[in-house]
Parts: structure tokens; C-alpha cells; sequence
């Protein structure tokens, strides 16, 4: 590896390894603002702001959680909650121990597909409705909700909306620590839990606060899965008093499992897969939701009233073994009059049971569910079956894909990043409505009411998982680098759109096509703008498209390296600086967007102000560990030895060369060499804003 790529490549180690440092904003203002079109929405170390008033110091808190992780989020609507008249010992027993509890900490545990997201659910609901405070988080692998720096933040941001005096400690903490944010997943414990519950008392001696957290095992990386679990374990034991109970529920993996069973401080609540309990449950949703598909079915109407005819259904209950997610996806499929009849659909549920093999009927109940997954899939046709590989694709391997921003975007967005008009989308998951939530068409229009929940997701994670096994799905998604190759065409072919302008009130999103034709507004091509820059900036190879299309969209891409989470990646940044050799810098050069131009030219008060700098020594031996934002400590620094060295550089060699980058709007990033003490020579990347000089460059 060249120095350059070897020293670059260090620099943004850092920022790999500092995912947990997220901009303090709200998901629009992040897709709409650019670096350059709006600079007083950088991205601040320090964001909290100390003069903010309750709703800024809110507002600017709720972007370090997990969106669509709480209890009453539209991401999750329609929740999972336990049928009326279903699990009612599991739930009674879980709500007597909130009133006289002998432990902190309730472990509810059971298999996949047993209903542990519809009891957290519907006991959170239940106490809701009490004088407990409550904070609720619900990991969704599938979906991106997962994120273990974010988990503090969350719970810590539903406690401050409820409770004013947790609320201002949490202000005065940050307005004496502005970098509170970017602490270990420890210290946030420290800060925001112990602190405030243990050592200063905050609640004591009033109303528990419960904490619920479900899926455990879906957040991402097991050792962050038990590094929880002992934060809880050693705050309950060394602060039995502190007025939190903790309700934890996922599903018995073998690490949680280990770390559990040989300690005490937690009471044990199994939800059993074939207990009587669990079947007679089973039976009375079943029941309950055959009622409703009988009462709602012209068609059904016209049969004698025992439909389904009683040794049926107990075949059919009989698979189940008091699995509730087979259940719910039968009901589902059964229920599902755009696809078929219900009467046909419920005979072919029988005719699986009855040809089920051997080892498909044994004591997995899963494997049943394997069967029931695969005919729906099956049910695809030819036609569609690659639309409905890129739409699944995209949903599960995007929910997978470390600091993605792309995750949980609606259904709208979808379907313009993908280029699939709508006809094509929904046609092609006609079948899929029975273990995909897919929004209806009104909810998604440009004026449908906010809310709404816009976003494709699998109803259960065990989807999921079958999707993603070829041997059991027979399909092939892809894996997550696959998905991340298609994302950067995607984005080239966005940003095919935008003409070749450097204007300086060009308005690049301005000539982005959208497929999605009556969603016709500003914001979604801004936001495809946004992401298809991003994807650009943070390419780590070329696609495989003509260098002529690659060079369009490198030149079309917003320059914006004020994000300190998204700098220019260090594939991109080598190829337009530190490989002057390469076929795409040589294109670029050509058309004028990379220049040489002598250091005269640039003036100091045309330095983006919002923009950060690299200096890295030339021989690459030493070198600062950061891409240093504005508010960087270091920055004022390194900004004034920058200042020094250009001026130095201005004044005793006026021949010396800059090389620079030019893009959209006449914003970009220039490349300055320098000679300082001891005859070390320094490189030097910063944001600068050519729109004074360019007449002059062309010349």
C-alpha cells in the first residue's frame, strides 16, 4: 500500500471504529442539508447545544436513539400484541411482580416464534396505562434497530420526556461535557444510569421506573449482548434500591443462556413452545381469526356455519403445537382475499400438513414453519421472482449492513432508489402479504397523513432468517457486500440525471427522475440526492460501469465532508489524490474538475468554514489519527498551522501547485504540499469553495 493510502487509510480507522459519534439531528434535516447548501447544519461533536431550550435539547437527543425501536413507534405498527384472552398467566404473572418485586430483573425467555414481542408488548401497554414510568426498547435485526451504542440514548431519552428532574440532569451533565455522546457503552451506563438513579437519588422513594428491553439476542454482537447484561446485573446488585426494573425477554442462545443460569439476581419467566397453556392460546386466536375471515367472506357466508369443518381444524391446530408465529402466518395466508380464496388457501395449508415428510413433522416446530414459507415463496411467479429478489434484498440485507442510513426508508423511497415503479413493486409482492407487511398504496401517496407507517418489513425475524438460507429458501439474495455493489449503481444511476454544471445556483436534485411519479415532492429527491452522494463517497472499488458514467457521478455528487461520520472514503480520496496515474483521475483531469493550479490563486477567506482538514506527513511515518471537524479540539490547531504553512507557501514560492478537486456547485476539496521544519513535508486536504476563482481556472 502506497503511504498515501497507508496513512489515509489510518485516519479513517478512527472514524470506523466511532460509529457511536452520530450527528445530533433529525433524519430530515440529515438528508437535506448539504455540506454546502445549508453550513450551519454540520455535524458538531458537541451538540448539545448549552442555551437549547427543552424541546432543541430534546429534539437534538432523540437523534443518538434507535428510530422506530420504541413501544408506540409507527415503524412497528401494527405491533405484536397477545390475542384478548391469550397468554393471561404469563402477563398477570409478570405485572404481580412489578408490585411487590423480590428481584430487579425479569428474564422472559423462549424460542422463536413463541410470542415474547407481543407479551413485552402488551404488558408494557398494560402498565402505560398505570402510574409507572416506563422506557421500552425492541430490537429488530432485520430492520437496522440494533445498534448497541444507541441503547443507553434510547432508554435514557423516554425517561427524560417523562420525568423532568432526570431530564435536567441530563442537560447539565452535557452542558459540563459536551462529549458525553461519544463515551463507551460503560460510561453511558455510568452517566445515565448509575449516576442519576444510584448516587443522586433522582426517583427515589417514588413510582418504579420499568425498563423493557426485548430481543436481547438481536442486538448486534454477543459480547455487547452480555456486556448488558452485567452493566444490569452488577447496578441491581450493588443498588437494589434504585427504583428501576429491568423486563428483559430473547430467546435462550447459548452465551445468554451461560452467563444466566449460574446467577441470582433475575426471576426466570419460560415461555414454553408445546405447554397446555400455550396450545389452548393458540386455539382461541385460531379460533377467533376464523370467526373473522368466516364473517368477513361473501363467499364463506354461503357454506353451512361449521367452516372449517371441525376434524380439520384440529388438524390443522395440531401442527402448531402452541407456535404462535405458524399461526399467524396461517391466518395471514388464509386471510389474504387478494391472493385467493380463504376456503382453497386453508385446504392448502391441510394438503402441506399432510405432505410434510417425516422429518418435517418431527419435534422442530420450525421446520414446519419452513414448509408453510417455502410454498408462499413458491407461489411467486417466474416474472416477478427477480423484482422480489431485489426488494428483499434491499430490506433485509440493508437492515444488516453496518452504519447504514438506508434502512427503514419508505416504500416511496424504495421504489425510486431502485428505479421499480409501483405497479412493478406491488405486483411483485402480491403473494408475500402473509410474512411481509407491505404499506397500501394510500398511506405512502405524497399527502397520506405522517404517521403512517411507510416502510416494508417481515413480520417476524424468522423470515428473515429462512430468506437468507439459500439450502432452505432457494433463493439467493446475496450477501451484504453484494447489496452494497448494487447500492453504488443505484446511486450512479441517480446521479446520471444531473447535468454536468458548475453552476454555482445549480440545484442539483432538481433533474432526478423519479419512478415513484405522484410522490412528486422536493424532499424525496433531496433524499435520493443525499444517499446516492453518500454511496458515491463511500465507495471502496469501482463498479463495474463505463468510466465515462463513473466520472459523471463522482463530478454530480455533493461534496460534503462536514458529516464526521461520512468523510470521503479512502478508495475515492486515492484515486482523485494519490493516484495521479489512474485512468478515472486522468478523465477527470481532462475535463477540468482535478487541476494543478499555482497556491497564488487560493485565497484563505474561501476556505469552507464548516469543512474539516487532514495534515498528514508526506513519508506517512506520523500523522494525526483524525479527519479533524470544526469542532474538533485539535482543530483550531492544526486550521492555524495550515493558515501559516499557505501563507509561507504564498509569500517564497509562488510557483508552488495545488491540486485540486472541482465539483457540483463549485464546491470541492484541495490537496496542498508543503515543506516544514526539519525538511518534513506535510500534505495538507481541505473543503474550498472555488466559485471566485473558477472563471479564471478556465481560462
Amino acid at each position: 500500500m502506497s503511504p498515501f493510502l497507508s496513512a489515509i487509510s489510518s485516519v479513517f480507522r478512527f472514524l470506523t471504529c466511532s460509529e457511536r459519534v452520530k450527528p445530533l439531528e433529525t433524519a430530515k434535516q440529515s438528508e437535506v442539508s448539504g455540506a454546502f447548501a445549508n453550513a450551519h447544519d454540520f455535524i458538531l461533536n458537541n451538540p448539545i447545544m448549552v442555551d437549547a431550550t427543552d424541546n432543541d435539547f430534546m429534539e437534538k437527543f432523540s437523534g443518538y436513539t434507535i428510530r422506530g425501536a420504541e413501544l408506540d413507534s409507527s415503524a412497528r405498527d401494527p405491533p405484536p400484541r397477545c390475542h384478548p384472552g391469550t397468554r393471561v398467566k404469563i402477563v398477570d404473572h409478570l405485572r404481580s411482580r412489578f408490585r411487590s418485586p423480590t428481584k430487579r430483573v425479569q428474564w422472559l425467555v423462549g424460542p422463536a416464534g413463541v410470542g415474547k414481542s407481543a407479551i413485552m408488548q402488551t404488558v408494557a401497554e398494560l402498565e402505560r396505562e398505570t402510574s409507572y414510568l416506563l422506557a421500552a426498547l425492541f430490537f429488530s435485526a432485520p430492520n437496522g434497530r440494533n445498534d448497541p451504542t444507541k441503547v443507553i440514548f434510547t432508554l435514557a431519552y423516554q425517561i427524560s420526556r417523562q420525568n423532568e428532574g432526570y431530564r435536567n440532569h441530563i442537560r447539565s451533565k452535557v452542558k459540563a461535557d459536551p462529549h458525553l455522546w461519544e463515551r463507551s457503552i460503560e460510561a453511558q451506563f455510568t452517566e445515565f444510569i448509575i449516576e442519576p438513579f444510584a448516587t443522586k437519588g433522582i426517583n427515589q422513594g417514588t413510582e418504579q421506573i420499568l425498563i423493557f428491553i426485548d430481543g436481547l439476542d438481536e442486538c448486534k454482537g454477543q459480547r455487547e449482548q452480555l456486556l448488558f447484561l452485567s452493566l444490569i446485573h452488577n447496578f441491581t446488585d450493588k443498588h437494589p434500591h434504585a427504583p428501576l426494573l429491568w423486563v428483559i425477554a430473547s430467546r435462550p442462545e447459548a452465551h445468554i443462556t451461560a452467563y444466566l443460569d449460574p446467577l441470582a439476581f433475575y426471576d426466570k419467566e419460560e415461555v414454553l413452545i408445546d405447554s397446555p397453556e400455550a396450545c389452548r392460546d393458540v386455539e382461541r386466536f385460531v379460533r377467533a381469526e376464523l370467526d373473522k375471515i368466516r364473517s368477513s367472506d361473501p363467499l364463506i357466508k354461503l357454506l353451512p356455519d361449521n367452516w372449517p369443518p371441525e376434524n380439520q381444524l384440529l388438524r390443522f391446530l395440531a401442527v402448531m403445537s402452541g407456535l404462535f408465529i405458524y399461526a399467524e402466518v396461517a391466518i395471514r395466508f388464509i386471510g389474504d382475499l387478494s391472493a385467493g380464496d380463504p376456503i382453497a388457501r386453508f385446504q392448502i395449508i391441510l394438503g402441506l400438513i399432510d405432505d410434510a415428510s417425516p422429518s418435517q413433522s418431527d419435534t422442530n416446530p420450525m421446520a414446519r414453519l419452513d414448509v408453510l414459507y417455502q410454498y408462499i415463496v413458491s407461489q411467486v411467479s417466474s416474472d416477478n421472482i427477480r423484482h422480489v429478489e431485489e426488494i428483499l434484498a434491499f430490506v433485509i440485507n440493508c437492515g444488516n449492513r453496518q452504519g447504514n442510513s438506508l434502512v427503514n426508508k419508505s416504500l416511496s423511497f424504495m421504489c425510486n432508489w431502485m428505479g421499480m415503479p409501483p405497479n412493478v413493486m406491488y405486483s411483485a409482492l402480491r403473494q408475500l402479504h402473509s410474512v411481509l407487511y407491505v404499506p397500501p398504496p394510500a398511506d405512502v401517496a405524497a399527502d397520506a397523513p405522517s404517521g403512517k407507517n411507510q416502510c416494508i418489513r417481515a413480520y417476524h425475524k424468522s423470515f428473515s432468517e429462512f430468506i437468507l438460507d439459500p439450502e432452505r429458501s432457494g433463493i439467493s439474495l446475496g450477501t451484504v457486500d453484494d447489496e452494497n455493489r448494487r447500492n453504488i449503481v443505484r446511486a450512479h444511476r441517480i446521479l446520471q440525471d444531473i447535468p454536468d454544471s458548475r453552476s454555482r445556483t445549480h440545484y442539483p436534485p432538481k433533474n432526478i427522475i423519479l419512478s415513484w411519479r405522484y410522490n412528486n415532492r422536493v424532499d424525496v429527491r433531496q433524499s435520493l440526492y443525499f444517499h446516492a452522494s453518500q454511496e458515491i463517497r463511500n465507495m471502496t472499488s469501482l463498479p463495474n460501469l463505463p468510466l465515462p458514467k463513473i466520472a459523471h457521478a463522482v463530478k454530480a455528487m455533493e461534496i460534503d465532508l462536514t458529516h464526521f461520520s461520512d468523510p470521503m472514503s479512502t478508495f475515492l480520496l486515492g484515486l482523485l489524490f494519490g493516484n495521479e496515474t489512474c485512468e478515472l483521475a486522468q478523465l477527470l483531469e481532462n475535463d477540468g474538475a482535478i487541476q494543478d493550479i499555482p497556491v497564488r490563486l487560493l485565497g484563505l477567506d474561501s476556505f469552507h468554514s464548516k469543512g474539516g482538514l487532514i495534515g498528514v506527513p508526506e513519508d506517512a511515518s506520523d500523522y494525526p489519527d483524525k479527519w479533524l471537524s470544526p469542532t474538533h479540539p485539535e482543530y483550531l490547531v492544526h486550521h492555524e498551522k495550515l493558515t501559516s504553512h499557505f501563507n509561507e507557501a504564498k509569500t517564497h514560492s509562488m510557483d508552488n501547485q495545488v491540486r485540486v478537486f472541482i465539483g457540483t456547485q463549485l464546491k470541492g476539496i484541495a490537496r496542498f504540499k508543503t515543506t516544514v521544519s526539519a525538511g518534513m513535508r506535510v500534505i495538507y486536504y481541505f473543503m474550498y469553495d472555488f466559485s471566485a476563482i473558477y472563471d479564471s481556472l478556465r481560462k
